[in-house]
């Protein structure tokens, strides 16, 4: 959670995605999922595809799913599952 960096992470990754224009991206803020050992998490989730989980994500590789993974679409490190069950907040 927020002790672990995840609010400075989720503030980095909304700011970058902005700044790369990317306008419909749905970013998952999770609550307590029982995975603390792999805080800050982000779920991502790309038009068409399933929620993206990313684990022990710092703040080169939150830039690293925003380049790769999103404007890329190429796979990268760091997946803890692939879900469809977490409700997203709109950023």
């Amino acid at each position: 959670g927020y002790k672990s960096g995840a609010k400075e992470i989720l503030n980095h990754f909304y700011e970058r995605a902005k700044e790369r224009k990317i306008e419909d991206l749905v970013v998952l803020q999770a609550d307590s999922s029982g995975l603390i050992a792999f805080e800050p998490m982000i779920g991502v989730t790309l038009p068409g595809k399933k929620t993206v989980l990313f684990g022990k994500v710092d703040l080169k590789k939150a830039d690293e799913i925003i380049d790769e993974y999103i404007l890329k679409g190429k796979q990268i490190d760091g997946i803890l599952s692939l879900t469809s069950s977490v409700a997203p907040d709109r950023l």
